[in-house]
This record gives C-alpha cells, structure tokens and sequence, in this order.
C-alpha cells in the first residue's frame, strides 16, 4: 500500500493584504462631499441668501405700493364727485364757481396740505399704522367730504390740497384742480416711498381730468 505524501500548508504570510503607511482619506459626507467641499458650498449658499433677501424684501416693499395707488383712486373719485355737487350750497344756492374740497379748516396740516394720519409709525416699533377709522370723520377735515377713509392696518399716509384757480402747467391753469399724496417709510430708514396724483376740471370736456401717477423712490 503506497504512502499518501502531505502537501505542507501554505505560508499565509505571503498572501496577507499589505497594510498602507499613508495617512487616513480626509472624512467624506455623505454625498461624497470632503470637508473643504463643504465649507465652499456653505459660503455660496450664504452669498445666496444673503444677495436673494434684500431683493425679496424689496419686491415686498413694492407689492405695497398697490395701497398707495388704489388709495389715490379713491381720492380721486372722491374729488370729482364732490366737483359735481359743489355748484349748490346746502340751502341750494347756486355757486358761481365750482371748486373741490379746501383744507383751509384743517387742523392737521402740514404746509398747504391736510394730512391723515400724523407722524410716522416707525417711531412706534413698525411701518404699519394700527386702524383708526374716526379720524377721517372730523368735520373740518377734507376727508369725509371726500368719502375717504382707511379702516384697516395701512402702511400709507395721505395728504391732500386744492386750487381755485390751478397753476400746475400739467393741469387746466386758471380752472380748480386738487393734489394728492401717499406717503410710507416700509422698512424705517428713514426714506419715504411718495406716490403723487393731480386732478382737474377741464372746460373742452366738461369732466374732472386725472393726472399721471408719479412715484417717487417706491419700495423704499
């Protein structure tokens, strides 16, 4: 009977993995990202923010202009239909001259205009006025024969003057006109966004003519 012969076992030193003497692979996230990768997204990310919430904001600012303009509508309608009732007195008497509401009894002025609400609101924590629907009421003021009033949270104040006899050169010279402002400061800088209306009679036409809108620095 032959001798079966036993093949020695194999050296597991010559087959072991070689273990590397580099320094340890820089940590990954996640997705893969090293740390320096990180740090750059972060610091665009930032930028980002940094340049997309001032221009949010001010797009913000400008969406509220739309109280302004809807509010000087409103003066206006309320100033051409008052022209259309100024020819009788309340007796009936019939005026000679038509004219549009005064604000020479006003209380609250500033200059020639009449102007509601007083002050700024900044000065009380916000750029929005808290709702006060009686002030617009008050007799010697223009406002309520105007039929204006906001009765509302608003972030616009409203000044209002007339003419007997115009002298804007954009206006009917010689014929009553009247001039209307909206005026907010929307973030408390200090800066006022101003939105400006005038309206006149025109005797060609025999209505109440209305002037372009102007604005001045809005959003601001």
């Amino acid at each position: 009977m032959c001798k079966r012969q036993l093949t020695p076992p194999p050296d597991l030193r010559l087959h072991a993995p070689r273990l590397s003497r580099r320094s340890p692979a820089p940590l990954r996230s996640q997705w893969g990202l090293g740390t320096v990768e990180i740090v750059l997204l972060v610091l665009i990310i930032a930028i980002l923010l940094g340049i997309a919430i001032p221009i949010g904001q001010h797009y913000s600012r400008l969406s509220k202009g739309s109280e302004a303009v809807l509010g000087l509508g409103r003066v206006f309608n309320g100033a051409r239909d008052f022209y259309g009732r100024s020819l009788l007195t309340k007796q009936g008497k019939e005026l000679k001259k038509r004219f549009f509401p005064s604000t020479t009894d006003s209380k609250q002025k500033e200059g020639d205009f009449a102007v509601m609400p007083a002050g700024i609101p900044c000065s009380m924590g916000g750029p929005q006025y808290v709702p006060n629907p009686s002030i617009w009421s008050a007799p010697e003021e223009p406002w309520k024969k105007l039929r204006f009033s906001v009765d509302g949270p608003h972030y616009f104040r409203y000044l209002y003057t007339s003419e007997l006899s115009c002298t804007n050169s954009a206006l009917v010279k010689g014929q009553a006109c009247f001039h209307v402002q909206a005026q907010a400061d929307l973030d408390c800088d200090g800066k006022r966004s101003v939105y400006s209306l005038h309206g006149g009679f025109d005797q060609i036409s025999g209505d109440v003519l209305r002037g372009k809108l102007l604005v001045f620095q809005a959003g601001e």
